[in-house]
């Protein structure tokens, strides 16, 4: 019986059905109609994102993504007239001059752990998520999670995270003058640290490593010493690669990197045929 109320709690996730990839989109979709008016949430379900009813789960549930995610703001009003509107995050990100400017990235960041599932996974396991079958575990052990939305959740938020590059550099700046600088009016916009404020740098990060070189058997060491930068890469199937280099390269050395990655081509590409045989699309690698 105790079993059966916990699922009946979980039945509607508390959580984005959606990653934040796909939330951004959907937001792009809403400014593209409605630039920063309010708007009905019948007119969102069913004229922006293209349910039949304006009652329909799938588009509620993608609604009720954007707002966990911290992109829409619901207006006052009764039940039957929900308005919604874009916040100022969302804003941040749809708006930008630069989409690689760091207050974009920064907003990214930002939406990516506001919901509260999201931020609290992350600090728990100290800015790195753990393997599946783990986060699995803690899931439905301490969270009273429903077993049949576990591995949905688990793809949503790697891919989340992934996207957001959380884990870069700089996730989350404790500056007040820009958290200032969003409309004071806009509360429900506001958005604070999500990293905590005086934390120190989460793990995984890109980070600077000093060590001696090892001794080379074409060239003896002479005790050298060399400081490394860890590159995390993400690629558009939100794949991450890390890369290991010299912090300080000179324009031959960093072509004879560039060449040397390429000669791997052959052995690391997958010809089209078997990607596409991939048994688990959009899956976490």
């Amino acid at each position: 019986m105790a079993d059966d109320r916990k699922k009946q709690r979980l039945r509607s996730p508390a959580y984005p059905s959606i990653n934040l990839q796909e939330a951004i989109e959907k937001a792009s979709v809403i400014y593209r109609h409605e630039k920063r008016h309010a708007v009905p949430v019948d007119v969102v379900v069913c004229e922006h994102f293209g349910y039949e009813t304006a009652a329909s789960s799938g588009g509620l549930r993608a609604v009720a993504a954007l707002k966990q995610f911290g992109l829409l703001v619901e207006e006052d009003g009764g039940t039957e007239s929900r308005q919604v509107r874009l916040s100022n995050l969302a804003l941040d990100i749809l708006i930008a001059e630069n989409e690689s400017s760091p207050e974009r990235l920064k907003a990214i960041k930002t939406a990516a752990l506001s919901p509260p599932l999201h931020r609290k996974i992350w600090e728990k396991y100290g800015g790195h998520l753990p393997s599946n079958a783990s986060l699995s575990a803690f899931l439905i052990r301490e969270m009273e999670f429903n077993d049949a939305h576990v591995d949905k959740f688990i793809r949503q938020l790697s891919q989340t995270v992934a996207y957001a590059r959380v884990a870069e550099p700089d996730t989350i700046e404790d500056d007040d003058d820009d958290l200032d600088s969003h409309e004071s009016s806009d509360s429900a916009t506001s958005y604070p640290n999500t990293a905590g404020r005086n934390q120190a740098p989460l793990p995984n990060q890109m980070t600077t490593t000093t060590y001696h070189l090892p001794t080379n058997p074409i060239m003896p060491s002479m005790g050298v010493v060399a400081e490394t930068v860890n590159l995390p890469i993400t690629m558009p199937s939100l794949k991450v690669a890390w890369l290991n280099v010299p912090s300080k390269l000179t324009k031959l050395e960093f072509d004879t990197l560039v060449n040397t990655l390429k000669m791997f081509e052959a052995a690391l590409v997958q010809p089209p045929s078997l990607l596409a045989a991939d048994p688990v699309e959009g899956a976490p690698k």
